[in-house]
């Protein structure tokens, strides 16, 4: 969404900054692609991590960049396209397929609805707070501000996310159920 006004932070002219924005977009759609062609040959843990770390790698790169060292336009250029890829081909579609597997039967209807609701309003949230933050504290700072998140994001998904891929919705509820039953114990 605001793509163009961080290239144009990056030293991108306004035509460059649109151009880039569209080749971002395409890079979405095609790693969205991708990302849904290898959603049962990784697993949807495996890939959520492993785009964790593209996702981090990318927006600490971004923030050092745009904070303290004078990088060249193309490695800003390539770390939110590396961001992008990460994202499309892992959080963007992986976290949906996850939160239609991990709700029991008996409340999933409701329980993602109240999930896809959390989600929107986070994005909404994210989304009206980034250019109030940037102004506050820089996107440089906002970057690694998010680049720090997605540490502890690797941390969670680690500790708390199962594996799904291969396993029916009845067999994820009874896993799930004997995990909980084990951690009240």
């Amino acid at each position: 969404m605001y793509t163009p006004t961080i290239l144009s932070t990056a030293g991108f002219g306004s035509t460059a900054a649109i151009a880039g924005t569209i080749g971002i977009g395409v890079f979405n759609i095609l790693f969205t692609i991708l990302g849904m062609l290898l959603i049962d040959k990784i697993g949807r843990k495996k890939l959520l991590l492993i785009g964790n770390i593209g996702m981090t790698i990318a927006l600490g790169t971004l923030g050092v960049g745009m904070t303290w060292v004078e990088v060249p336009v193309w490695l800003l250029l390539t770390c939110l396209s590396l961001f992008i890829v990460a994202y499309s081909a892992s959080w963007g579609m992986v976290v949906w397929v996850i939160l239609g597997e991990i709700f029991p039967m008996n409340v999933r209807g409701v329980a993602m609805g109240v999930a896809s609701t959390a989600l929107w309003l986070s994005n909404i949230v994210i989304s009206m707070a980034f250019l109030v933050l940037v102004e506050a504290v820089g996107v440089g700072v906002l970057f690694l501000t998010y680049a720090v998140i997605g540490v502890f994001a690797f941390l969670f998904v680690m500790k708390y996310v199962p594996e799904t891929k291969g396993r029916t919705l009845e067999k994820i509820e009874l896993e799930i159920a004997f995990k909980n039953k084990q951690a009240v114990s």
